[in-house]
């Protein structure tokens, strides 16, 4: 997820020139995001997803290991941080308040739904409450 494809994103600041005429690149620069970026943006998505699957699975497993109450605590926090930080970025890169609606909420407890079955929530403010909710 930190590799290449957010690099891109940086193309959309100030802080980077892309040098040579690259659609891909310009529609990333001028934020016009659509998908068909091909592999400059295209694991972004999907990869914050994995990284919100292992940390719900570390939330739901870590509380019931029998190992130092300090470590449990670091890695949920971890855990929870993560998970926070990939819906952060999924929902202000890949939702809005509009047509798109927020981005799919899977928390450790309802990961194991059928595959498919997540919806968006209607807005990306959602999202944003999910986050905040779990910053205690």
């Amino acid at each position: 997820m930190f590799s290449r494809g957010f690099f891109w994103y940086i193309n959309a600041s100030d802080d980077m020139i892309t040098g040579r005429i690259k659609a891909s690149a310009d529609n990333i620069k001028d934020f016009n995001i659509t998908g068909g970026e091909g592999g400059y943006t295209s694991t972004c998505y999907p990869n914050s997803y994995k990284v919100i699957r292992r940390a719900n699975d570390v939330i739901l497993n870590i509380p019931n290991m029998d190992i130092n109450e300090t470590l449990k605590n670091q890695y949920l926090g971890e855990a929870y941080f993560m998970r926070a930080f990939s819906y952060f970025w999924v929902a202000h890169t890949y939702g809005d308040d509009g047509n798109n609606g927020g981005v799919p909420i899977v928390t450790e407890a309802n990961m194991n739904d059928e595959p498919g079955s997540y919806s968006r929530p209607a807005s990306v403010v959602e999202n944003y409450k999910q986050i905040e909710a779990e910053s205690y």
